[in-house]
């Protein structure tokens, strides 16, 4: 029980993973890529009847890219006072000129690894706690 208990834990935290965000450059971000895109402060305005008003971030999967746009079926959009309001897919067509920033979400191998690692050893110390009963002196 106990082995299937902690192959169930370790999968769960594999699967959900950590993920680091890196800024993306030329030539941008490849179709598929989860991204999260921040707006200049005059896309902010400009972008509002788009977008939404007051909307600086947003995070969504790249659909494609152009040199003069990225277009992204859009996930989730950050406004400026920090509330976020989930999409559903919609695509947009974001301008370059628009974007301060791209970053990519990547798994990160390294973290994931540790986290999956610490998991199991802490379920193996906590079983070996239970199991054994006290001694008494």
């Amino acid at each position: 029980m106990f082995r299937r208990l902690t192959g169930i834990v370790a999968g769960v935290v594999a699967v959900s993973g950590c993920y680091v965000r890196r800024a993306i450059h030329e030539p941008g971000p490849v179709p598929g890529t989860t991204v999260e895109i921040k707006l200049t402060s005059d896309a902010t305005i400009g972008l509002s009847g788009l977008i939404g008003p007051n909307v600086r971030m947003l995070d969504g999967r790249v659909i494609a890219t152009g040199p003069d746009t990225i277009v992204i079926a859009i996930t989730r959009a950050v406004k400026t006072d920090a509330t976020a309001q989930e999409w559903r897919g919609e695509r947009v067509a974001i301008a370059r000129s628009s974007i301060a920033t791209v970053e990519g979400r990547r798994l990160s191998p390294v973290t994931t690894g540790i986290l999956v690692s610490g998991t199991v050893v802490g379920l193996v110390l906590a079983a070996n706690a239970v199991r054994r009963p006290p001694r008494l002196q």
